[in-house]
């Protein structure tokens, strides 16, 4: 039986963005091997929360506001 494994925005924020649960994410996922699924809405989160988290560790912008 084929393993599928869901890829949420969580783990991938961690792959991406340095943080203390990095290294733990990559362990999760070496653990877990398989072929991993990710659905269009979650790559729409990755971008918006890696586009906040650069403009807020770059540009020290919190937040949008209309």
């Amino acid at each position: 039986m084929e393993l599928f494994v869901f890829l949420d925005t969580n783990i991938l924020y961690h792959i991406l963005h340095n943080t203390p649960r990095t290294k733990k994410t990559l362990i999760l996922l070496e653990e877990n091997p398989g072929d991993y699924v990710i659905d269009m809405v979650v790559h729409n989160e990755i971008i918006y929360t890696s586009t906040m988290h650069y403009l807020e560790h770059r540009h020290s912008i919190r937040g949008l506001t209309r």
